[in-house]
């Protein structure tokens, strides 16, 4: 399991990237994130998709 810190890589995908890919996962209606995933970088876009969208997590 990897270190969830408040600085760093993972701050930058929490405060930049998670928003980006909720967008595009409503506009495009297609899976890109899941909140439950800490860190992405080992995902290719393929694995992305399978995660649900962030919209859909936090109803």
């Amino acid at each position: 399991m990897a270190l969830q810190t408040n600085w760093g890589p993972e701050k930058a995908i929490d405060d930049e990237m998670k928003p980006v890919f909720s967008m595009a996962s409503t506009i495009y209606g297609e899976p890109l994130i899941n909140e439950n995933v800490h860190v992405y970088k080992h995902l290719n876009y393929l694995q992305k998709l399978q995660y649900p969208p962030l919209f859909k997590l936090n109803n």
